[in-house]
């Protein structure tokens, strides 16, 4: 298997905000291992890409500054307690009532997606 095989689809909230949370041997997570286990079941998560309803790049609360790359906003937030994810997707009308627990092709979904927001991100610094 690789790490395609981990890829969890985007979290889609009630409003529209979209977010790649990942956790995996591969991913900015704890613990670091390859599991089926649903995200919440780590203590430490990966998040990135996160978006508005119309697929523009979303800026996460404050709290979340030290968890990102050097900039903030970032692309990237590393080892961000499951709790503060769980708590920004409740703000957001929580998720998307049938996104929950559905495990579609996302491998190749996901990628696409998080390929098309960086570039609309190294689009947007120009």
């Amino acid at each position: 298997m690789n790490w395609r095989d981990y890829v969890n689809p985007r979290v889609v909230c009630e409003d529209g905000v979209s977010l790649s949370v990942q956790a995996n041997s591969f991913a900015y997570c704890k613990p670091r291992v390859n599991s089926h286990q649903p995200w919440r079941s780590y203590e430490q998560v990966e998040v990135g890409f996160i978006s508005d309803k119309n697929g523009h790049p979303f800026t996460p609360p404050d709290s979340w500054r030290t968890f990102g790359e050097i900039k903030f906003p970032s692309d990237i937030y590393a080892f961000i307690p499951t709790s503060m994810v769980e708590d920004f997707i409740d703000s957001h009308g929580g998720e998307m009532h049938e996104m929950r627990n559905k495990r579609p092709q996302v491998a190749v979904t996901t990628m696409q997606t998080m390929d098309t927001l960086a570039r609309q991100r190294q689009n947007a610094k120009r």
